[in-house]
């Protein structure tokens, strides 16, 4: 495993970001992260794995580690249902979102098959509902979440970020916090908001969970919007 240096500082500088600010980020110091994109010293796999969620960026422009594909992605490295049972667990006080509730229990049962299996069930669901990679580039969404950004049903979705569905303002507003659910593996369920990608802009409910692969590391995020 190896940094690529030159691509790290200008990917660094592409985002307007000085040595000291994406050392905050990382929450170290500033001469820790100036030795690593200098080649001084190597960080660990889950540090490089935060600085291209912070430069928003696949990790095999900054490293030698490979990216996998989508169906490698959910067939080899997402949790059995029971292991991830935890981040699903929704407030049971929250009124009307009983069938809410039972579809998302569901999705622990699919993780344990096949992405077909996985596109099937997506397609079953009225809300929307996508999941990304630990680089915040989508691995698959519903026909709902593409009819929310007014896209066909056919768009390819792969590989592609927030700025490809939404405006820039509510992109950046999506990443920005997806962001923030993958550095601190906090979740977020029911939190009131405004909807996006929806041309008249509309209230609604998001909730937001970490993926984990087999060995605890966070790997990705599935997040839904329900209309109310």
């Amino acid at each position: 495993m190896k940094i690529k240096h030159s691509e790290l500082k200008k990917a660094r500088i592409e985002n307007c970001l000085s040595v000291q600010q994406i050392a905050n980020k990382l929450g170290i110091n500033r001469r820790t992260y100036y030795n690593w994109e200098n080649g001084r010293s190597l960080p660990k796999e889950a540090r490089i794995r935060e600085i291209a969620i912070i430069l928003n960026i696949p990790i095999n422009i900054i490293s030698t580690i490979k990216e996998e594909s989508d169906i490698n992605f959910l067939k080899n490295n997402l949790l059995p249902a029971n292991r991830i049972r935890s981040h699903f667990e929704i407030e049971k006080n929250i009124n009307n979102f009983d069938c809410i509730n039972e579809k998302l229990a569901e999705i622990k049962q699919v993780f344990e098959l096949s992405i077909y299996t996985i596109k099937s069930f997506f397609s079953s669901v009225d809300f929307s509902i996508y999941i990304k990679n630990i680089n915040q580039q989508y691995i698959i969404t519903n026909e709902a979440f593409l009819r929310s950004c007014s896209l066909s049903c056919s768009t390819k979705v792969i590989n592609k970020t927030d700025f490809s569905f939404y405006s820039k303002r509510d992109a950046q507003a999506n990443i920005e916090e997806d962001r923030m659910v993958l550095l601190s593996k906090k979740n977020i369920s029911f939190a009131k908001c405004i909807i996006p990608g929806t041309r008249n802009k509309k209230h609604g409910l998001k909730s937001k969970y970490c993926i984990f692969d087999k060995n605890g590391n966070n790997i990705g995020l599935i997040g839904c919007f329900f209309e109310v």
